[in-house]
């Protein structure tokens, strides 16, 4: 059996020096052959955890670590005005959303008022015909 020697990972939550490991698809990736499979995915899953916990800490406009600039996350800032005024999503949406009368509705016999944008097979006939 060969072996192969396995770079190790060491980070917050794991710890494994480099080791010699089988060299099979069952411990080393095919195309990742300085890492065993244990190690790159507690690598991966650190990663993943830190890059999560970055993106809720952030402040938009800053340059993060690797020099990139971080993006307003929308959702994020919509819940946090939201909760801010005493609202879920849900509460806000239900409160604000306007609907119209039944009959104002039924004046169009079901169709959309703006073909173009709610219904694709509509605007084209509409520029046939």
């Amino acid at each position: 059996m060969v072996l192969l020697r396995c770079r190790g990972y060491v980070g917050a939550r794991y710890k494994q020096p480099p080791h010699d490991v089988p060299d099979d698809p069952e411990h080393f990736y095919a195309y990742k052959k300085t890492q065993c499979r244990k190690c790159y995915l507690a690598y991966a899953a650190e990663w993943r955890a830190d890059r999560a916990a970055n993106r809720t800490g952030t402040v938009p406009g800053a340059v993060n670590a690797a020099g990139v600039r971080m993006v307003l996350d929308g959702v994020a800032q919509l819940r946090e005005v939201l909760a801010l005024a005493g609202y879920t999503v849900v509460q806000a949406v239900a409160r604000y959303t306007v609907f119209l009368a039944p009959d104002t509705v039924a004046q169009t016999r079901g169709e959309p008022l703006f073909p173009v944008i709610r219904n694709m097979d509509m605007a084209r006939l509409d520029r046939r015909g």
